[in-house]
Protein backbone atom coordinates (compact mmCIF):
# COMPACT_ATOMS: atom_id res chain seq x y z
CA UNK A 1 0.00 0.00 0.00
CA UNK A 2 3.27 2.39 -0.29
CA UNK A 3 2.78 4.96 -2.66
CA UNK A 4 5.13 6.11 -5.61
CA UNK A 5 7.53 8.94 -4.63
CA UNK A 6 7.03 12.38 -6.59
CA UNK A 7 8.83 13.19 -8.89
CA UNK A 8 10.29 16.74 -7.94
CA UNK A 9 10.21 18.24 -11.21
CA UNK A 10 7.29 17.12 -12.28
CA UNK A 11 4.37 18.38 -10.18
CA UNK A 12 2.13 15.51 -10.56
CA UNK A 13 1.23 13.81 -7.48
CA UNK A 14 1.88 10.13 -6.17
CA UNK A 15 -0.97 8.11 -7.22
CA UNK A 16 -3.15 7.25 -4.42
CA UNK A 17 -4.50 3.96 -3.26
CA UNK A 18 -8.09 3.75 -3.56
CA UNK A 19 -8.93 1.01 -1.60
CA UNK A 20 -7.21 2.64 1.25
CA UNK A 21 -8.51 5.52 0.97
CA UNK A 22 -12.60 3.89 1.22
CA UNK A 23 -11.29 1.97 3.90
CA UNK A 24 -9.65 4.82 6.27
CA UNK A 25 -12.60 7.23 5.32
CA UNK A 26 -15.83 5.00 5.20
CA UNK A 27 -15.30 1.54 6.12
CA UNK A 28 -13.73 1.46 9.41
CA UNK A 29 -15.16 4.42 10.68
CA UNK A 30 -18.47 3.06 10.11
CA UNK A 31 -17.46 -0.42 11.48
CA UNK A 32 -16.35 1.75 14.47
CA UNK A 33 -19.66 2.81 14.94
CA UNK A 34 -21.70 -0.39 14.70
CA UNK A 35 -19.64 -2.46 16.82
CA UNK A 36 -18.03 -0.60 19.19
CA UNK A 37 -20.57 2.26 20.90
CA UNK A 38 -21.80 0.18 23.13
CA UNK A 39 -21.25 0.63 26.79
CA UNK A 40 -19.15 -2.62 27.39
CA UNK A 41 -16.30 -1.30 24.63
CA UNK A 42 -15.20 1.61 23.98
CA UNK A 43 -18.50 3.47 24.58
CA UNK A 44 -20.32 5.94 22.28
CA UNK A 45 -18.10 9.26 22.96
CA UNK A 46 -15.08 6.90 22.17
CA UNK A 47 -16.27 5.43 19.12
CA UNK A 48 -16.99 8.56 17.87
CA UNK A 49 -13.59 9.90 18.83
CA UNK A 50 -12.32 7.56 16.99
CA UNK A 51 -14.37 6.89 14.02
CA UNK A 52 -13.64 10.49 13.26
CA UNK A 53 -10.18 10.53 13.93
CA UNK A 54 -9.67 8.33 10.94
CA UNK A 55 -11.26 10.43 8.02
CA UNK A 56 -9.37 13.27 9.77
CA UNK A 57 -5.85 11.78 10.32
CA UNK A 58 -6.12 9.98 5.96
CA UNK A 59 -6.95 13.81 4.86
CA UNK A 60 -4.37 15.21 6.67
CA UNK A 61 -1.95 12.52 5.76
CA UNK A 62 -3.03 12.36 2.00
CA UNK A 63 -2.72 16.08 1.60
CA UNK A 64 1.03 16.03 3.53
CA UNK A 65 1.99 13.50 0.86
CA UNK A 66 0.23 14.40 -2.61
CA UNK A 67 -0.84 17.55 -1.93
CA UNK A 68 -4.55 17.04 -2.70
CA UNK A 69 -7.05 18.13 -0.87
CA UNK A 70 -9.35 14.75 0.15
CA UNK A 71 -13.14 15.19 -0.84
CA UNK A 72 -14.09 12.03 0.70
CA UNK A 73 -12.15 12.25 3.74
CA UNK A 74 -14.50 15.11 4.57
CA UNK A 75 -17.63 13.05 3.28
CA UNK A 76 -16.59 10.06 5.33
CA UNK A 77 -16.18 12.53 8.25
CA UNK A 78 -19.76 13.78 8.10
CA UNK A 79 -20.99 11.03 7.70
CA UNK A 80 -19.78 9.71 11.21
CA UNK A 81 -20.35 13.15 12.89
CA UNK A 82 -24.10 13.06 11.42
CA UNK A 83 -24.45 9.21 13.12
CA UNK A 84 -22.53 9.41 15.93
CA UNK A 85 -24.11 12.78 17.26
CA UNK A 86 -27.61 11.61 16.53
CA UNK A 87 -26.94 8.32 18.52
CA UNK A 88 -25.09 10.21 21.49
CA UNK A 89 -28.29 12.45 21.64
CA UNK A 90 -31.10 9.57 21.24
CA UNK A 91 -32.53 11.13 18.90
CA UNK A 92 -35.69 9.99 16.99
CA UNK A 93 -36.14 7.21 14.85
CA UNK A 94 -36.85 9.51 12.01
CA UNK A 95 -34.01 11.92 12.81
CA UNK A 96 -31.92 8.50 13.30
CA UNK A 97 -33.08 7.65 9.90
CA UNK A 98 -32.41 10.71 7.94
CA UNK A 99 -28.62 9.98 9.22
CA UNK A 100 -28.56 6.71 7.80
CA UNK A 101 -29.16 8.53 4.52
CA UNK A 102 -26.23 10.97 4.78
CA UNK A 103 -23.57 8.85 3.54
CA UNK A 104 -24.66 7.50 0.10
CA UNK A 105 -26.33 11.32 -0.19
CA UNK A 106 -23.72 13.40 0.26
CA UNK A 107 -21.50 10.63 -1.61
CA UNK A 108 -24.01 10.48 -4.94
CA UNK A 109 -23.99 14.75 -4.56
CA UNK A 110 -20.18 14.75 -4.32
CA UNK A 111 -20.37 12.13 -7.99
CA UNK A 112 -22.75 15.14 -9.75
CA UNK A 113 -20.39 18.09 -7.93
CA UNK A 114 -17.40 16.61 -9.80
CA UNK A 115 -18.13 16.22 -13.17
CA UNK A 116 -18.27 19.55 -13.73
CA UNK A 117 -14.28 20.06 -13.01
CA UNK A 118 -11.39 18.51 -14.99
CA UNK A 119 -11.57 14.76 -13.61
CA UNK A 120 -15.25 13.19 -12.30
CA UNK A 121 -14.96 11.82 -9.06
CA UNK A 122 -15.71 8.37 -10.68
CA UNK A 123 -13.05 8.29 -13.03
CA UNK A 124 -10.22 8.67 -10.38
CA UNK A 125 -11.82 5.38 -8.73
CA UNK A 126 -12.57 3.76 -11.59
CA UNK A 127 -9.12 4.40 -14.14
CA UNK A 128 -7.41 3.88 -11.07
CA UNK A 129 -3.84 1.73 -11.56
CA UNK A 130 -4.30 -0.86 -9.24
CA UNK A 131 -7.76 -1.83 -11.58
CA UNK A 132 -6.90 -0.72 -15.28
CA UNK A 133 -3.70 -0.75 -17.41
CA UNK A 134 -4.60 3.22 -17.34
CA UNK A 135 -1.27 3.96 -19.51
CA UNK A 136 -2.14 1.55 -21.86
CA UNK A 137 -6.33 2.61 -22.01
CA UNK A 138 -5.05 6.22 -22.85
CA UNK A 139 -2.50 5.54 -25.05
CA UNK A 140 -5.29 3.67 -27.66
CA UNK A 141 -7.67 5.72 -26.86
CA UNK A 142 -4.88 8.01 -28.64
CA UNK A 143 -3.89 6.07 -31.52
CA UNK A 144 -8.13 5.37 -32.29
CA UNK A 145 -8.80 9.30 -32.15
CA UNK A 146 -11.04 8.63 -29.08
CA UNK A 147 -9.45 10.30 -26.09
CA UNK A 148 -12.26 12.94 -25.98
CA UNK A 149 -15.12 10.69 -25.91
CA UNK A 150 -13.47 9.31 -22.65
CA UNK A 151 -14.62 12.38 -20.50
CA UNK A 152 -18.77 11.82 -21.79
CA UNK A 153 -18.50 8.28 -21.05
CA UNK A 154 -17.18 9.12 -16.95
CA UNK A 155 -19.78 11.46 -16.66
CA UNK A 156 -22.53 9.45 -18.10
CA UNK A 157 -21.10 6.65 -15.71
CA UNK A 158 -20.83 9.21 -12.82
CA UNK A 159 -24.61 10.40 -13.40
CA UNK A 160 -25.69 6.22 -13.21
CA UNK A 161 -23.53 5.62 -9.79
CA UNK A 162 -24.99 8.78 -8.68
CA UNK A 163 -28.34 6.90 -9.08
CA UNK A 164 -27.22 3.84 -7.52
CA UNK A 165 -26.21 6.02 -4.19
CA UNK A 166 -29.75 8.20 -4.53
CA UNK A 167 -31.38 4.82 -4.61
CA UNK A 168 -29.30 3.62 -1.52
CA UNK A 169 -30.51 6.65 0.41
CA UNK A 170 -33.84 6.09 -0.18
CA UNK A 171 -33.45 2.28 1.04
CA UNK A 172 -31.74 3.44 4.37
CA UNK A 173 -34.27 5.71 4.93
CA UNK A 174 -37.07 3.04 4.82
CA UNK A 175 -35.36 0.58 5.81
CA UNK A 176 -34.83 2.21 9.08
CA UNK A 177 -38.50 3.56 9.38
CA UNK A 178 -39.61 0.29 9.42
CA UNK A 179 -36.93 -1.55 12.08
CA UNK A 180 -36.65 1.22 14.28
CA UNK A 181 -40.23 1.48 16.53
CA UNK A 182 -39.21 1.22 19.65
CA UNK A 183 -38.47 4.37 22.57
CA UNK A 184 -34.66 5.65 21.27
CA UNK A 185 -32.40 4.73 24.24
CA UNK A 186 -33.92 1.72 25.01
CA UNK A 187 -32.62 -1.24 25.35
CA UNK A 188 -35.29 -2.33 22.61
CA UNK A 189 -34.06 0.50 20.46
CA UNK A 190 -30.27 -0.61 20.38
CA UNK A 191 -31.51 -4.30 19.76
CA UNK A 192 -33.63 -3.27 17.03
CA UNK A 193 -30.75 -0.87 15.52
CA UNK A 194 -28.35 -4.09 15.71
CA UNK A 195 -31.28 -5.27 13.40
CA UNK A 196 -31.26 -2.79 11.29
CA UNK A 197 -27.36 -2.83 10.86
CA UNK A 198 -27.88 -6.56 10.19
CA UNK A 199 -30.59 -6.19 7.05
CA UNK A 200 -28.77 -3.64 5.66
CA UNK A 201 -26.46 -6.12 4.20
CA UNK A 202 -28.83 -8.39 2.17
CA UNK A 203 -31.44 -5.87 1.98
CA UNK A 204 -29.51 -2.78 0.42
CA UNK A 205 -25.43 -3.36 0.02
CA UNK A 206 -26.12 -6.81 -1.74
CA UNK A 207 -28.16 -5.38 -4.62
CA UNK A 208 -26.63 -2.44 -4.97
CA UNK A 209 -23.26 -4.18 -5.09
CA UNK A 210 -24.81 -6.51 -8.18
CA UNK A 211 -25.58 -3.02 -9.75
CA UNK A 212 -22.27 -1.82 -9.04
CA UNK A 213 -21.12 -4.48 -11.30
CA UNK A 214 -23.16 -4.36 -13.70
CA UNK A 215 -22.50 -0.41 -14.20
CA UNK A 216 -19.01 -1.55 -14.27
CA UNK A 217 -18.97 -4.25 -16.87
CA UNK A 218 -20.83 -1.82 -19.13
CA UNK A 219 -18.05 0.34 -18.76
CA UNK A 220 -15.11 -1.74 -19.58
CA UNK A 221 -17.52 -2.54 -23.00
CA UNK A 222 -17.44 0.82 -23.61
CA UNK A 223 -13.64 0.94 -22.89
CA UNK A 224 -13.00 -1.72 -25.02
CA UNK A 225 -15.19 -0.66 -27.90
CA UNK A 226 -13.15 2.82 -27.81
CA UNK A 227 -10.09 1.51 -27.21
CA UNK A 228 -10.11 -1.47 -29.47
CA UNK A 229 -8.74 -3.98 -26.71
CA UNK A 230 -10.26 -6.79 -25.52
CA UNK A 231 -11.72 -6.32 -21.96
CA UNK A 232 -9.85 -8.66 -20.34
CA UNK A 233 -6.82 -6.80 -21.65
CA UNK A 234 -7.48 -3.75 -19.85
CA UNK A 235 -6.88 -4.94 -16.33
CA UNK A 236 -4.04 -4.20 -14.54
CA UNK A 237 -1.04 -6.33 -15.13
CA UNK A 238 -2.58 -7.81 -18.06
CA UNK A 239 0.31 -6.81 -20.46
CA UNK A 240 2.58 -8.13 -18.56
CA UNK A 241 1.19 -11.30 -18.33
CA UNK A 242 0.43 -11.28 -22.08
CA UNK A 243 4.18 -11.18 -22.83
CA UNK A 244 5.22 -13.95 -20.55
CA UNK A 245 6.40 -16.97 -22.93
CA UNK A 246 3.76 -19.94 -23.00
CA UNK A 247 5.52 -23.16 -21.36
CA UNK A 248 6.33 -26.17 -24.25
Amino acid sequence: MTQSPVNPGSGIPPKENQWLNLLCNVVLPTLILMKLSEEGRLGPMWALILGCALPIGYGIYDYAVRKVFNLLSVLGLLAVLLKGVFGLLKSSALVFACSETALPLLFGMAVLFTTRGKEPLVQRFLLSPQLLDVDRIHRHLALRGNEPRLRPLMVTTSFAYAGTMFLSALLNFVLARTVLVAEPGTPEFMKQLGQLNAMQYPVIALPLTVLTVILLAWVAKRLSVLTGLPTESLLAGAQAAESQPTPE
